[in-house]
């Protein structure tokens, strides 16, 4: 072959591979936006930032209009995704409140109104007739309120004002009963009238009137005047019984007093002076040990007025 050959076969290679390399840069490509907008549909439910889409300055239109589209979906379907939560929100409060009208609507039927009441004492001290037909006076209005907006305390404050009731306890037990638990007040002595005798109890309040006196307990004696569903003016009747030993307690059979002096006499016919109302405890803890003491065929008065210097012994040698 010669020269000449060889060297248009060399040019007419040269010229097929410039043209090969031309038709490949004349080849179009898509633009980055619009690879951008054709992978939309895998872009995640993140908000995604709109200035980051602003790269039209410089762009083809062509390259504008699918950006200012794909803002404009971006931006609808922010503001459908707020619409729903706002909808949701709208729905879940008108839920609530169907359903508190619902409630309180069951609440206020009779279903959940008082029907039943049920009244006990929580002691071994039953109420008697007369109780009963005060307390049936004073519930009635309970019945056929609804549960659910009633504490009843009014009725609490007036069964409390009955003398013989220490306290009270309303309990509501659903869907319609009342429960009332009554304790009632116990007596520790009791004062002897022109019209029967007085029970009083712990706290020096009189409570109730009795025809004949309680057998194993003490009469309070001394007391000018005394007003029934009252407590007594004088209390150290009741701090007797109160701060005296256990031992003691069943051995007194009055508590006395007389020109401020008080005194006790106890069963064997023992008279016990204590003096004024100071240092009961001590007085009567001392009273106690002379009793364990001594014979109490010995003893006929104990006198613990001066705790410091007391005295015992029958009476020819009292002072």
């Amino acid at each position: 072959m010669s020269n000449n050959d060889n060297l248009d076969d060399t040019q007419n290679s040269s010229d097929n591979e410039i043209l090969y390399a031309v038709l490949i840069d004349e080849v179009e490509r898509p633009s980055i936006v619009e690879e951008y907008a054709l992978g939309e549909a895998a872009i995640l439910e993140e908000p995604i930032e709109v200035g980051v889409l602003e790269v039209s300055n410089g762009l083809s239109g062509k390259d504008e209009v699918v950006v200012n589209s794909f803002q404009e979906r971006r931006q609808k379907q922010f503001i459908s995704q707020s619409r729903s939560k706002k909808q949701w929100l709208l729905i879940t409060a008108c839920i609530a409140l169907a359903l508190s009208i619902i409630s309180i609507g069951l609440l206020e039927s009779p279903l959940y109104s008082v029907k039943q009441i049920e009244i006990s004492s929580t002691d071994q001290d039953p109420i008697n007739r007369l109780e009963r037909m005060r307390l049936n006076e004073l519930i009635k209005t309970a019945n056929g309120q609804p549960m659910y907006r009633n504490n009843f305390v009014g009725i609490e404050q007036n069964i409390e004002q009955i003398s013989s009731v220490a306290s009270v306890n309303l309990e509501k037990s659903w869907p319609n009963t009342l429960k009332i638990a009554i304790v009632k007040r116990q007596p520790v002595g009791y004062i002897e009238t022109d019209r029967g005798f007085a029970l009083v109890d712990e706290k020096g309040f009189v409570f109730s009137k009795v025809e004949d006196a309680l057998p194993g307990y003490p009469s309070f004696a001394g007391l000018n005047t005394i007003e029934f569903a009252r407590s007594i003016s004088d209390k150290t009747f009741v701090n007797v019984m109160r701060e005296a030993p256990s031992e003691i307690q069943n051995q007194i059979i009055q508590v006395k007093v007389e020109n401020s002096k008080y005194s006790l006499e106890l069963t064997a016919g023992i008279n016990v002076e204590l003096g004024d109302s100071s240092d009961l405890k001590t007085k009567l803890a001392i009273t106690w040990s002379i009793l364990q003491a001594k014979k109490r065929s010995d003893i006929r008065y104990i006198d613990v007025s001066v705790p410091s210097l007391p005295v015992s012994g029958s009476p020819e040698l009292k002072v």
